[in-house]
């Protein structure tokens, strides 16, 4: 003898389809829809992967040291090249293209000596900021280098509000200015701030 199982009973009015997922809102659909197709920089920037495969690499170098070597340097092409997968690479480069994407002439720096950095209103945030900022120097480097440096990350902050009297340091410059400066050293990483904080950063 068969059994035939009854079907369960559903009251009336119940809902007979299948649990289906939420849509999005119209408005939190377009605003995830513009992140998606943003054309800002450094949002693409942080969407890519850091590194790509060994001829991918080879092919930026490539294209970096063409757009380098123009005469005159392709600033469009390296602008583009820094913002894309994997930015500019090696700090070698990177000591070739942020002069020029900063259009600033490294062998004309006007770097005073013998200026009172103690005198300047923000000078004892700076130096609290920076000895706070252990974590931007490299793993294993020796307290007496990182001291060093600290030390001219001092300066350079300094020196560069002390001759834009309309700038203020805010928490975080810092952290833009150590970049610089373990890239490409002192004085040039003092010229470069400078036309970077009064040309982009106001």
């Amino acid at each position: 003898m068969s059994v035939r199982r009854r079907r369960p009973q559903r009251s009336p009015g119940q809902d007979h389809s299948r649990t289906s997922t939420p849509s999005p809102s119209p408005s939190r659909s377009s605003s995830i829809s513009s992140l998606s197709s943003s054309s800002s920089p450094s949002i693409q920037a942080l969407r890519c992967p850091p590194q790509g495969t060994e001829s991918e690499r080879k092919l930026k170098l490539a294209t970096i040291h063409k757009a380098l070597t123009a005469d005159p340097v392709d600033v469009a092409a390296l602008r583009k090249l820094a913002i894309s997968k994997g930015g500019l690479l090696t700090d070698d480069v990177r000591r070739k293209a942020w002069p020029k994407l900063l259009n600033v002439n490294l062998f004309d720096v006007p770097y005073k000596k013998g200026v009172k950095l103690e005198s300047h209103r923000d000078y004892h945030q700076v130096v609290l900021d920076v000895n706070r900022s252990l974590k931007r120097f490299p793993k294993g480097m020796r307290d007496d280098q990182r001291e060093a440096l600290q030390g001219q990350l001092v300066d350079v902050i300094v020196r560069v509000l002390m001759e834009n009297e309309q700038l203020h340091y805010y928490q975080g410059y810092h952290d833009i200015c150590v970049t610089f400066l373990l890239v490409v050293g002192k004085e040039a990483a003092f010229a470069l701030v400078h036309k970077l904080s009064t040309h982009h950063l106001r």
